[in-house]
């Protein structure tokens, strides 16, 4: 008996030196703007130990992270599943719905003994059906000083612009929802949000567009008037190439589309869409612009 008591501890000891860490859903961090309705997730396990495996693991999700840590209102609790799958495993839960937020973690049972519950992750989904879009696409179907249409087309990037205000109650989240066509970078109260270029990414526009989401909670100031710029490039939505050789697809001017959605703390919730009020203009510095011949920026 005290041979055996001796060797338990010596046992939790070594459970304690293994980790699930790098928790991921989709290939990133706490994502948002998830559209799979199974998204796929992933870990690592760590240890300090040699010829530790995974044998099996356990994932728990909720809608909120009190009742995920307290195990209550679970949306899926997956039980143990038996497998050394730690990429790409799908979640399983309850059905998605279009903003829900997931709060997830979970456990690994090893060779070895079984790990605390990981630190919570999360993943938001965004907008699974059309009509969540309230917003419209808008843009300038038309050439300006400078512009042509000729062989070497050349075309001015368009500016957008929209001021709003919000109401002067504390904000709970603020989200915003945004493509461009080609390329768009926006800004919200002269800061860009995110930190991504070239985007969204090309596709065959006839067939599907991508979007952008992002958390703009902290860009925005409350009971004030707020802006939102963006800037407008061709990519290959506007051809580099309009007439000619017609090896290059032609889908019309640039355009673009947003939602902003302001969630206060009091339930209410505000939000804003690009529409036939937004401000437009081609007269900016960036005078001309595609991927093949750079661009022409006039200061």
């Amino acid at each position: 008996m005290p041979f055996l008591m001796l060797l338990f501890p010596l046992f939790l000891s070594a459970t304690k030196k293994v980790q699930v860490l790098n928790l991921k859903t989709e290939y990133k961090t706490n994502p948002i703007g998830i559209s799979e309705l199974h998204p796929r997730l992933s870990w690592e396990l760590v240890s300090t130990e040699k010829n530790v495996r995974q044998i099996a693991w356990q994932i728990r999700a909720a809608l909120s992270e009190k009742d995920l840590k307290s195990g209550k209102n679970l949306v899926w609790n997956s039980g143990k599943v038996v497998s050394e799958k730690s990429l790409n495993n799908t979640y399983e839960g309850r059905a998605l719905k279009s903003r829900d937020k997931i709060f997830w973690q979970l456990k690994i049972f090893t060779n070895k003994g079984e790990t605390s519950w990981s630190k919570v992750n999360s993943f938001e989904m965004g907008f699974l059906a059309e009509t969540d879009w309230k917003a419209s696409w808008i843009g300038l179907d038309k050439v300006f000083e400078g512009d042509t249409l000729a062989k070497h087309s050349r075309l001015a990037a368009r500016y957008v612009r929209k001021e709003f205000q919000t109401a002067n109650k504390a904000i709970k989240k603020a989200t915003i929802y945004i493509s461009g066509l080609g390329f768009y970078e926006a800004f919200i109260n002269g800061t860009k949000t995110g930190d991504y270029v070239l985007a969204p990414a090309p596709t065959d526009y006839t067939k599907s567009v991508l979007y952008n989401t992002f958390d703009i909670t902290e860009k925005l100031k409350p009971g004030a008037n707020n802006a939102i710029a963006v800037i407008l490039g061709n990519g290959r939505f506007f051809t580099t190439r309009y007439e000619g050789g017609g090896k290059m697809r032609h889908f019309g001017f640039p355009k673009m589309i947003a939602q902003i959605e302001i969630r206060y703390k009091d339930g209410t919730v505000q939000t804003v869409i690009s529409d036939s009020t937004w401000q437009i203009t081609a007269d900016g510095p960036i005078r001309a612009n595609n991927e093949f011949d750079g661009e022409e920026y006039d200061a």
